[in-house]
C-alpha cells in the first residue's frame, strides 16, 4: 500500500466488515471481533396437584427446547431448582439474519395433564372419584340400632388412605374426590373401600355398595329372649259320681274328680288326676 498520498502526506488506513448476519462487530485498530447476538428461554413449572397430597410429582421433569420446531437442547428441572428452568446464550438469528422462534415441550409425567403457555409449563393431576352409598337392612330401624354417623375408608393396594364420615343428613352416600388417577410409574390405581365396625350389623361390600345387615336383637344386646307373661290361669273340674251303689259293710260314696288346669307359662299343658274318697 502506498504509504504517502501525492502530496507527501501519510495515508490512514482504516478497515471495516461486510455484516456477518446473526453477529456483532466491533473493530478496535485492524482487529475485528465478531460476537453472536444471543438471547435465552427461561420459564417456570406450575404443579397443579393439591400441593403434592398424594406424593404423586417426579423428583425432576425434563424440559425440551425446539429451535423453529426442531429440538436442540433439553434441560432438567427440581424442586431444588424451585422448578424453574433457563437456556441461556442462544443464537437469536440464523444464518440467513432471520430471528429464530423458540419454543419449549416437556417431557411426558406420569398421572399428569401437560399444558405450555409460552415458556410456563403447568402439570395439573389426572383425577379420578370413588363414590357410593350405605343401604341398611334393619326393617327400617325397627330396634333402634342404626348409629347417628358411619365411617367410610379408603384404600390403595390395602393400605387405607383417607376416611370420610356419613350420615342420614348425607342420605348415607359418600364421595372421595380429587383423587389420583395414576401412580407414579403410570399404572392406574385401584382403589377399595372399608367400613369402621358398626356394632349389631353384619357388613357386606359389593363393590362401593356397602351394606349393613342387622344381626338378631337378642344376640346383640347378649340375653335369651324370653317368652311374654301367660294368661291367668284358668281351671276346669268335672265330677263324675262313678258308683252310688251301698256296699256290704261299708257305706262309700266314691266320686272321682279330674281336675284339668292349663298352664300356660311355657306351653305345658298339666293333667291332674284327683280321687277323693269319702265316708
Amino acid at each position: 500500500l502506498p504509504k504517502y498520498d501525492k502530496a507527501g502526506n501519510e495515508i490512514a488506513y482504516t478497515i471495516t466488515e461486510e455484516e456477518v448476519k446473526g453477529y456483532e462487530t466491533e473493530i478496535r485498530g485492524t482487529n475485528i471481533t465478531n460476537t453472536l447476538i444471543t438471547t435465552e428461554v427461561e420459564g417456570n413449572k406450575v404443579w397443579s396437584d393439591y400441593n403434592n397430597i398424594w406424593n404423586t410429582r417426579p423428583e425432576e421433569i425434563t424440559v425440551n427446547l425446539l429451535a423453529n420446531g426442531t429440538e436442540v437442547q433439553e434441560v432438567k428441572a427440581t424442586e431444588a431448582t424451585n422448578w424453574t428452568y433457563e437456556f441461556t446464550n442462544l443464537p437469536k438469528y440464523d444464518k440467513a439474519g432471520n430471528e429464530i422462534t423458540y419454543t419449549i415441550t416437556e417431557e411426558e409425567v406420569k398421572g399428569y395433564e401437560t399444558e405450555v403457555v409460552g415458556t410456563n409449563i403447568t402439570n395439573t393431576l389426572i383425577t379420578t372419584e370413588v363414590e357410593g352409598e350405605k343401604i341398611w337392612e334393619d326393617f327400617a330401624d325397627k330396634w333402634n340400632l342404626r348409629p347417628d354417623t358411619i365411617t367410610i375408608n379408603l384404600l390403595v393396594n390395602g393400605e387405607e388412605v383417607e376416611d370420610i364420615v356419613i350420615s342420614e343428613e348425607d342420605n348415607w352416600e359418600y364421595k372421595f374426590a380429587n383423587l389420583p388417577k395414576y401412580d407414579k410409574n403410570g399404572n392406574e390405581i385401584k382403589y377399595t373401600v372399608s367400613e369402621d365396625e358398626v356394632k349389631g350389623y353384619i357388613t357386606i361390600i359389593d363393590g362401593n355398595i356397602i351394606t349393613n345387615k342387622v344381626i338378631e336383637p337378642e344376640k346383640v344386646l347378649g340375653v335369651t329372649k324370653t317368652r311374654s307373661m301367660p294368661e291367668p290361669v284358668q281351671e276346669v273340674v268335672f265330677v263324675n259320681e262313678l258308683d252310688n251303689t251301698p256296699k256290704t259293710g261299708t257305706n262309700n260314696k266314691t266320686a272321682d274328680f279330674i281336675k284339668i288346669a292349663i298352664l300356660s307359662a311355657g306351653g305345658i299343658l298339666a293333667i291332674r288326676r284327683i280321687r277323693k274318697q269319702s265316708k
